[in-house]
């Protein structure tokens, strides 16, 4: 079983956010904020490429697949190009849930 958290990433999390550092780039503050505010804790978030268009989180250990979308945002962050806010869904696994 999952639940899906819906992640909004805002322009102050691009204006913010840090070009090729996993753990404070724009999606990654974007996750983590999303995270608290639906479960109440704070969250070890990491953001990495898979490959050249898909992206990954590590959220307190667990590995997910973000949507293709999230993938070509990062690419194109971090690339010096500051592209528009963005939505997305996450799906996460309820054993996150229970060891958050």
């Amino acid at each position: 079983m999952q639940t899906i958290i819906h992640v909004a990433l805002t322009q102050t999390e691009i204006n913010i956010g840090k070009v090729k550092l996993c753990t404070l780039c724009p999606v990654a503050l974007a996750i983590k904020r999303a995270f608290a505010f639906r479960f109440g804790v704070d969250a070890a978030v990491w953001v990495g490429l898979d490959g050249p268009c898909g992206a990954v989180v590590m959220l307190d250990g667990f590995v997910l697949k973000l949507p293709r979308e999230v993938g070509f945002w990062v690419n194109l962050f971090d690339s010096g190009i500051k592209p528009s806010p963005i939505e997305f869904d996450m799906e996460i696994p309820n054993e996150l849930l229970e060891a958050a």
